[in-house]
Parts: structure tokens; sequence; C-alpha cells
């Protein structure tokens, strides 16, 4: 972990994985090693007890995604497994004929420190609209989705 005067120290400090697989201090950035090939933006990262595994949650790796996927991994640095669908966001599902073309959802995080983290995982993901206008008209558009899932089985759903 950095502190704070860790970060005012700049690149010194850091510490990133190598593509050779080593520790190294700095920031060199071209030498850094890809851990999660087709990772998101925003995702979460934590170690579930119940699975004795670590799991990283994202939304899939297309846009724009219409499901919730986790990976697996016996250490951070990998290797991670390829994505598992936990969850179909509703707003992104095209048989659903109320589906607006313009809607789009991201930012999927899982919480750890809500619930019983033993037995379940809150997740939150946001939608979005490409037309500012309709998200003024329609306020329910950009609010924060829940969705639950218990553990270690993963059947997830919406709140």
């Amino acid at each position: 972990a950095l502190r704070l005067d860790d970060l005012r120290a700049g690149r010194k400090k850091y510490l990133y994985l190598a593509k050779d697989g080593s520790w190294r201090s700095g920031a060199t950035w071209r030498d850094a090693r890809i851990i999660v090939e087709n990772g998101a933006t925003e995702l979460s990262v934590h170690y579930v007890e119940a699975k004795k595994s670590w799991m990283l949650v994202q939304n899939e790796p297309v846009f724009p995604a219409a499901r919730i996927v986790a990976r697996f991994a016996a250490r951070l640095q990998g290797p991670w497994s390829a994505p598992q669908v936990i969850f179909d966001m509703p707003e992104m599902q095209t048989t659903d004929p109320q589906r607006a073309a313009d809607t789009f959802c991201y930012a999927v995080k899982a919480h750890r420190g809500i619930g019983e983290p033993e037995k379940q995982l809150v997740i939150t993901y946001a939608c979005n609209a490409f037309a500012f206008d309709k998200l003024v008209e329609n306020m329910s558009i950009y609010r924060p989705r829940v969705v639950t899932c218990s553990l270690p089985d993963l059947v997830c759903r919406a709140l």
C-alpha cells in the first residue's frame, strides 16, 4: 500500500509487475505485464473466502455490454479465468421491447463491505443514454442498479 507521502514522492516509490514476472520500482508502463486480458476500465477485485479464490467483477468486455461477468484466480497476478457470465443486465436485453437502443450500461463493481461478505456479494452498475435530453426527462435512467449474488454459487438477482 502507498502512503500519501509515497504518492508525493512520485514514480520512485511505485512497484509494478514486469513482463518477465519480477516486481520493479518505478513506472515503466511499456514493460508492465498485462494481468487481465480484455478487462474493463472500471472493475473490482477481492478475495472470496467461500470460493478460496480472487474474484474480478466487470461488465463483459464489449460495448455496449449486456452482461456482468466474473473471473477467478488463485493469485492476484493470475492467470485469470475466462469471463463467466453471472448476470444479464435487463436494460440491455435485445429481447425486451422496452429496451431503448441509445441506452448503455457500465461501471460494474462488487462491494465487499455491504451485506454479509461470506454469504452474499453486492454488485452495482450504472446505465446512461447517449441523448442528454433523455436523461433530463427521465431521471430513472442514470441511477445505480443493485444486484445481489449468493456465495459461493453466484446466483444473482436484481434488487
